[in-house]
């Protein structure tokens, strides 16, 4: 079921182990204590990440899904877009300023006297 197994909203699952050996008697017999390992075999196009919780007992493997492009973000990124908005001002302000300079260069010169009458 979905409450046991997992989720109707995603491919989760779980798998509880119950009633693992935490020793076992060895050859000279003394106990020995059992390490329990998790290995997740690799798919093309994903990538696997394991957490495990050694309070709990709980380990937690996630499949996550690459896509076709890289992972973006991180500083980089945040000083290139600084940059891009820093570019953008600086060339609106010398537009601007190319703009009110065209136009002050036009209304000084006029054509003055008779003959440019209308």
């Amino acid at each position: 079921s979905a409450d046991k197994d997992g989720s109707l909203w995603s491919e989760t699952w779980r798998k509880v182990i119950e009633d693992l050996p935490v020793a076992v008697e060895g050859s000279d017999g003394a106990p020995q204590y059992v390490t329990y390992t998790v290995k997740e075999l690799t798919v093309d196009g994903y990538v696997t990440t394991i957490v495990s919780d050694a309070t709990e007992k709980v380990i937690t493997i996630t499949n996550t899904k690459q896509g076709m492009l890289p992972g973006t973000g991180g500083t980089g990124t945040a000083f290139i877009m600084a940059a891009g908005l820093i570019t953008l001002v600086v060339g609106g302000i010398w537009l601007d300023r190319q703009r009110r300079r065209r136009a002050a260069a036009q209304a000084v010169w006029r054509p003055t006297g008779t003959h440019f009458r209308d």
